[in-house]
Order: C-alpha cells, then sequence, then structure tokens
C-alpha cells in the first residue's frame, strides 16, 4: 500500500455561504472520503482574534488549491478597504490567481446570477484570463464534479514532478470511485457488424486503455447506447464505409450532459483497418479524453 503525504492537499473551499451551506457540506464530505485532501471551510474554523478578511485571504494562500462554487447570489460585500465593491468570494478568487493556486469554478446550471454575480462569471469566462468552468445541478453531482477535478489536477502534478508514489496514491484513491475513473465509450452498432472492424475496434479501445493508465485518466470502457447514462461525459466513435478498400471513416465526439452541444466534435479521421490504424485512432481519441 502507498505510504501517503503527511501533509493532505488543503483544498479551500470558497462560496456564498448561506446561499450554499448544504453544497459545501456536501463537497467536504466526499473530499474527506480519501485519504488524500484536506477541506477548507471558513464556518468550521475556530474563533480567531484576526480579522475575517485576514483569516480568508490567509487561507487561501496557505491552500493547494480553491474549489469555487457559485449559485445566483454574489454574496456578503464588505464596506472597508473595498474599493471596488466586491465580494468576500470575489476577492478570495483574485488572491488565488494572485497567488497562482489552481482555481476550479462550478457553476449552478440554472440560476439566474445577480449582476453583479452575472459579472463575475464573465470574468471567470473571459477565454484568456479566466478557469474553465463545469455546471452542477445537485449537490452529489457538484461533489463528484469536484473530487474528479482535484483528482485529474494531482495525477498531472504527479505527472510534471515525475512522483510514482503520489501517482500510486491518486490511482488507488481513483479506483474507489467507478463514476469518477471511468469513461463510458459507445460505439456506432455497425460496428459490430463486420468482425474485422469489430477486432479493430477491440484494439483500438486496448491501446487507448493503455494510453489513459500511464497518465492516469479515466479509463474507457464499451457501454450499450440503449444503457448509456446521461451522469458523465461520454465517448463517442462511430463508424462509416469510405470508398477505398482497407479504410473507413471515423466520427469522434466528447457527449457531455452539460454541454448542448458536443464539445469538440464530431471530428472525422479516414482511419486504416490495420493495428496500426487502431493505435494511431487510439491516440486521436486520447486528445478528445484529455
Amino acid at each position: 500500500m502507498a505510504v501517503y503525504r503527511s501533509k493532505r492537499f488543503r483544498i479551500f473551499i470558497s462560496s456564498p455561504i448561506e446561499e450554499l451551506t448544504e453544497e459545501r457540506a456536501g463537497v467536504e464530505e466526499l473530499l474527506r472520503s480519501p485519504e488524500i485532501f484536506n477541506p477548507i471551510r471558513v464556518e468550521n474554523l475556530p474563533a480567531s482574534g484576526d480579522a475575517s478578511r485576514r483569516v480568508c485571504l490567509r487561507e487561501v494562500a496557505e491552500a493547494d488549491a480553491i474549489i469555487l462554487i457559485l449559485k445566483a447570489r454574489y454574496g456578503f460585500v464588505p464596506e472597508e478597504n473595498n474599493p471596488k465593491g466586491l465580494s468576500v468570494t470575489h476577492l478570495e478568487y483574485h488572491e488565488a490567481r494572485r497567488l497562482n493556486k489552481p482555481v476550479f469554478a462550478f457553476l449552478f446550471e440554472e440560476a439566474q446570477p445577480e449582476p453583479e454575480l452575472a459579472s463575475f462569471i464573465q470574468e471567470l469566462s473571459n477565454f484568456d484570463k479566466g478557469v474553465y468552468r463545469k455546471k452542477w445541478s445537485t449537490t452529489v453531482e457538484l461533489a463528484e464534479a469536484a473530487l474528479r477535478a482535484l483528482f485529474y489536477w494531482i495525477a498531472r502534478r504527479a505527472k510534471e514532478i515525475g512522483s510514482e508514489e503520489v501517482q500510486q496514491q491518486v490511482t488507488s484513491e481513483i479506483d474507489r470511485y467507478p463514476n469518477i475513473g471511468l469513461l463510458p465509450v459507445v460505439a456506432d452498432p455497425a460496428t459490430f457488424e463486420d468482425r474485422t472492424v469489430q477486432s479493430w475496434h477491440e484494439t483500438l479501445l486496448d491501446q487507448l486503455r493503455l494510453h489513459c493508465t500511464r497518465r492516469l485518466l479515466p479509463t474507457p470502457y464499451l457501454v450499450d447506447q440503449q444503457q448509456q447514462g446521461n451522469a458523465q461525459p461520454t465517448l463517442s466513435l462511430r463508424v462509416r464505409p469510405a470508398s477505398q478498400v482497407g479504410r473507413f471513416e471515423l466520427a469522434i465526439e466528447v457527449l457531455d450532459p452539460q454541454q448542448e452541444s458536443s464539445f469538440p466534435g464530431p471530428v472525422k479521421f479516414d482511419a486504416a483497418l490495420t493495428d496500426e490504424g487502431a493505435r494511431f485512432e487510439a491516440q486521436c481519441c486520447l486528445a478528445f479524453v484529455l
């Protein structure tokens, strides 16, 4: 069994507190279940002689990453030492960005945000200066999305620094959460009508699993289209005949229930009906998983 680091990753949960009490508690509860995170909510901190601003911004500074949750309300706006009239959550976000802390932002699916929050979301959504956001509709969905984001952030971080210990640590934890550690793959039924194409498709999936395992990415597994769930993104592979013998057209896309249309895709590739062609297409699929 892997030896865990003595100090767990500190994850600061930032949001308007009153509006999102249940969601904050749900995220904290799920993040505490792996032996790898130490989620922090300011409402759980002991009384302190320091000013609230100092406490909040200090927790941001000491955190390894920030979970930012937004719904409809902008939140409390301090009157003093706040020339731009920003909410506490907005101030925490600015501090995290100033310190180059990873920020994982989650926006409520059907919210009608207050004008100040709408402006904040617009700032978050800036293509060059903002952060990539995910949407949520239930506390369970939010908590799982937060856990998934943190797992793969740590996995990428471990890969960059070459820490096999941390990689094993993350892998063992991911295995405990099938909804997070697996990636459903649906295939065109026509794929299975031709045994040669079916064998090629199996080779592609085997190669893709190998790539994903090496990179600590979700493990692809084949599901029936009719049994496909709607809760998580799905990789779709669609096969069509090509005019040239021994080749066909493969369309790849990610079906995400949180997106109105597939993103990215569909992207079409001219595929060779060979093992080498299957390995090449597995690399193409890997780009979608990443």
